[in-house]
């Protein structure tokens, strides 16, 4: 078995969530503008998960961020990708009821 050099795995796993970010962003948005949909709500909470994720991944490997700070932050991005989540979504605006104002049949 190889001997593992811990910067060197930990340099493996920071580049990869970079790459996952990076690919899972242009996925999303490629898939989108092929379907010709826009971007909606919950395709935007789940870009913002792509890209924080793996920054306080990163960030709490290299100890810039400790513990509790990293623990923080995933709750803070937990509590913002199931906000409204229960919310259905908004219903489309009703059709204004057509009111003649003046019937050209009836000479009125």
């Amino acid at each position: 078995m190889a001997n593992l050099d811990p910067q060197n795995v930990r340099l493996t796993l920071e580049v990869g969530a970079g790459v996952i970010s990076v690919m899972g962003v242009l996925f999303v948005v490629a898939e989108r503008l092929i379907s010709k949909r826009g971007l909606d709500q919950r395709t935007i909470q789940f870009l913002a998960l792509l890209m924080f994720a793996p920054l306080i991944f990163v960030l709490a490997m290299e100890k810039i961020l400790d513990g509790s700070a990293a623990a923080a932050l995933i709750g803070a991005v937990a509590g913002f990708l199931i906000a409204d989540l229960r919310q259905p979504a908004p219903a489309p605006p009703p059709e204004p009821a057509y009111i003649p104002e003046h019937d050209q049949y009836s000479g009125q």
